[in-house]
């Protein structure tokens, strides 16, 4: 069994920790994640969690996602919402999860169903470690680094950014070697 790395969750022969450049945001995060995530080594909600220094809250464990003291006016980042002109939110809550389970979690927490929602429309064409089934579909990291970029926070977007590429190289070079399962 190959050992992976506690941090970025790549076998360590392929870890990918120094081009994660934590770099916090002026907009506060929130990510929960769907429990069945938390342990696939390709989960890009983990590597943003590293990257902007929040926690990230797991659904469907033993804890319990608690939401409150997000400000006055917090929004939920999901693909049908506002997409125009977004008033900056006091806090951006992110659901890390495939798209069927985001729309469970939203029916089914109490916390993200009065929250408004804002969308950012398809994403850029880019190499990407899993296919989307959904022309706005993208990754969790790519999802912020979006949101991000269209509130003004242009640093820790950069920041994801470049650690979604380096471990989109290392989970696709993995892929070429058969003896390695990437996860």
């Amino acid at each position: 069994m190959l050992q992976r790395c506690p941090r970025c969750a790549a076998p360590e022969v392929a870890c990918f920790c120094a081009h994660l450049q934590r770099t916090p945001s002026r907009v506060p995060v929130v990510l929960v994640r769907h429990i069945r995530e938390a342990h696939k080594g390709s989960n890009t909600g983990r590597i943003a969690s590293e990257v902007l220094g929040i926690p990230l809250f797991d659904h469907g464990g033993a804890e319990r996602v608690a939401l409150a003291g997000l400000g006055a006016s917090p929004a939920l980042l999901f693909p049908h919402g506002e997409t125009g002109a977004w008033r900056p939110p006091s806090a951006l809550v992110v659901i890390d999860a495939t798209w069927h389970q985001a729309r469970n979690m939203r029916a089914r927490l109490p916390e993200l169903q009065g929250l408004p929602t804002l969308s950012l429309g398809p994403p850029p064409a880019i190499v990407r470690m899993r296919a989307q089934r959904r022309e706005d579909g993208m990754s969790t990291i790519e999802a912020i680094a979006g949101a991000l970029e269209r509130l003004d926070d242009p640093e820790p977007a950069r920041a994801l950014r470049a650690a979604h590429a380096a471990m989109t190289a290392c989970w696709l070079a993995l892929r070429q070697h058969p003896s390695v399962r990437p996860g």
